[in-house]
């Protein structure tokens, strides 16, 4: 981590995979698949990083039509929760780097798939364990009834955590995670959820690089990091796609056959000008 002496680097990892292990589920979801546009989280990040995050609401009334005080405080909570925690001082200059650019559209939805993916336990689950399985897998269709097989198997391992979801809790988490997947353009269609192309453009895939990085700082070999499936690129593809990239210096590369070890040129804050200026 740039800017910390190796003790100081040690205490922060230690105390982030302290954080990590005390993650709770939450039905965060249930807001963020109920968004009309996402442009709202846009604007969220936006207001943040201009005004500092201790100032007034990130969701100005005048700009969003939010039927009541309620519903925003709501939708407010279920934004700062989703995508406005950070790690750490690197996560958090990441994010504003990316936020503060005219992104295209596919990467600005990759970047919030894995933001969201970070910050909240229950969707990077879902997405690791369901989502990604079964689009690997080569199905069209993202069934409903496995998610909510998942959740409810989470509820069973976990007995300890007293989650008390009800069925029409868990049943409106599966429909809000297919909702937000609709949105961000990964699935399509109504009652069935079919599998769109994702296309991972060479500005994302070195986006995501940091995502995992800060997903799993202690991991320098890219085929052990945990983040690794949300990347969207299978695992022969990614190898591929790397060995290219090396030679345009966003990264050193070590491949042996086996490991995948990688060392980032740029800073967190920095990425964003090198990326997309």
């Amino acid at each position: 981590m740039l800017g910390l002496n190796p003790v100081q680097q040690e205490t922060e990892i230690t105390r982030l995979y302290s954080s990590l292990k005390s993650e709770q589920y939450d039905t965060s979801i249930n807001v963020i698949g109920g968004l009309q546009d996402l442009s709202i989280i846009d604007q969220a990040f936006q207001y943040f990083f201009t005004h500092g995050e201790s100032v007034g609401s990130i969701i100005p009334k005048e700009n969003f039509d939010l039927r009541t005080e309620r519903s925003q405080q709501r939708v407010e909570r279920g934004i700062r929760s989703g995508f406005l925690q950070f790690r750490d001082s690197q996560h958090k200059s990441l994010i504003h780097g990316l936020t503060n650019k005219s992104l295209p559209l596919q990467d600005r939805n990759l970047i919030l798939f894995w933001q969201f993916a970070l910050n909240n336990r229950l969707f990077r689950e879902i997405s690791e364990s369901v989502f990604i399985q079964v689009y690997y897998s080569g199905r069209a269709v993202l069934p409903k009834e496995e998610i909510i097989a998942f959740i409810k198997e989470i509820i069973h391992q976990n007995p300890d955590l007293d989650l008390g979801w009800s069925e029409i809790t868990i049943l409106t988490l599966a429909r809000k995670y297919l909702n937000f997947l609709t949105k961000l353009g990964f699935l399509e269609g109504a009652q069935k959820k079919f599998f769109t192309n994702i296309p991972v453009s060479t500005e994302a895939i070195v986006s995501f690089l940091y995502f995992a990085k800060i997903a799993d700082p202690k991991q320098r070999n890219m085929f052990k990091n945990s983040f690794l499936s949300l990347s969207m690129i299978p695992k022969d593809d990614m190898v591929n796609r790397l060995k290219r990239l090396s030679i345009r210096g966003y990264f050193e590369m070590d491949y042996n056959g086996v490991d995948l070890n990688l060392n980032l040129t740029h800073s967190e804050k920095e990425v964003g000008d090198v990326l997309y200026d």
